[in-house]
């Protein structure tokens, strides 16, 4: 019996000691959304992969320092590549990306690109240097952008 009697003791005492502490919610500020009422809507970026043909070549040496490029004679010199198609909204361009660009680097494309409604371009450096979040974003709001 005295075994039973401490572990009940002891299960009373943890039970009191942990329900007696509270916490506060020292929340200031907050925000409510509601998804049906959306006041304003960026254009759209359409997204999708497309199949663009492909012909293998090999280079030839014409001279010492001279290089030719020619097709390849081989029955699987040629075929269809994945490719990311991203097209704007009124835009009659499309930018085209390889399959294997980082999953990191392609969604901060992605989101820059629509946030900021600037279109993605090349080189990547001076995109994300026009497309800065700080740019748009309310000055009395801080947030760290990892930039």
């Amino acid at each position: 019996m005295n075994w039973k009697a401490i572990a009940m003791f002891l299960f009373i005492a943890i039970v009191v000691m942990n329900c007696g502490k509270t916490r506060e919610l020292t929340l200031e500020n907050s925000r409510t959304i509601n998804p049906d009422e959306v006041s304003a809507i960026h254009p759209n970026v359409a997204i999708s992969v497309g199949w663009m043909p492909y012909q293998s070549n090999k280079l030839i040496q014409t001279g010492d320092y001279e290089w030719k490029i020619v097709k390849n004679d081989n029955e699987d010199s040629g075929g269809l590549s994945p490719v990311i198609m991203i097209t704007y909204q009124d835009e009659p361009d499309t930018l085209f990306l390889d399959m294997n660009i980082d999953n990191e680097l392609l969604g901060k494309l992605l989101k820059h690109s629509v946030m900021t409604q600037q279109k993605i371009s090349r080189p990547f450096t001076t995109f994300f240097e026009e497309a800065k979040c700080a740019s748009c974003h309310p000055k009395h709001i801080k947030i760290d952008f990892g930039e």
